[in-house]
């Protein structure tokens, strides 16, 4: 009786550790030297990955991480100049499609750039956003852009195509500074994961 115990509880904690191992494994973050690379990798394993640097409220690279990536005081004007262009234009463009979602003027008026995206993917029609996105993958997978969406494609597929194209511009600028500046350029950042499977499965 006591063996059959312990060889339930065995089977039990192995159980246990396959799923921590599992869960570990789904949550780790793609592989790849640029946003493009983390992007196709994360597609061969059927996920949207969605990430831009995400810096201090003020906008600029914190002291402490330019003189951790030994960056000039050039090189960390041109990242600001770079960041500031980004998170600017990403507010207007994903505040322009919440408004249209919600036909409130004043929406996302307070709203962060992740809250935005946040929102305008869970607001933007299921069905279609879950077909682009399936859509998208095998492009992404093969490491191709995605072309602009038409007039007809939801709020999602314009703001993850938008955010997509502002990140590779940034990050290929950064780049021209050197591999510090790009290292330091990603180093706070904000990631989404989405499903890519049609069927809405996660």
């Amino acid at each position: 009786r006591v063996a059959e115990l312990e060889a339930r509880l065995r089977e039990a904690e192995a159980r246990l550790a396959e799923a921590e191992r599992a869960r570990r494994e789904e949550e780790k973050e793609p592989a790849g030297e640029t946003a493009a690379e983390r992007r196709a990798a994360a597609a061969r394993d059927g996920k949207m990955l969605v990430e831009f640097p995400q810096w201090s409220d003020e906008l600029g690279l914190p002291a402490e991480v330019a003189e951790k990536h030994g960056l000039s005081d050039a090189d960390r004007e041109t990242l600001d100049r770079l960041y500031h262009e980004f998170y600017t234009q990403g507010m207007a463009e994903l505040k322009r499609l919440y408004r249209e979602l919600t036909g409130d003027p004043r929406a996302g008026e307070n709203s962060t750039l992740n809250a935005l995206l946040h929102d305008v993917i869970e607001l933007s029609p299921q069905e279609p956003c879950r077909a682009r996105m399936a859509e998208a993958l095998g492009r992404l997978a093969a490491g191709q852009p995605l072309p602009a969406p038409g007039a007809d494609a939801p709020a999602c597929a314009w703001a993850i195509w938008f955010l997509f194209q502002a990140v590779d511009r940034m990050e290929r600028e950064a780049g021209t500074l050197g591999p510090a500046a790009r290292d330091a350029l990603w180093s706070s950042r904000s990631t989404f994961l989405f499903s890519g499977r049609s069927d809405g499965g996660e």
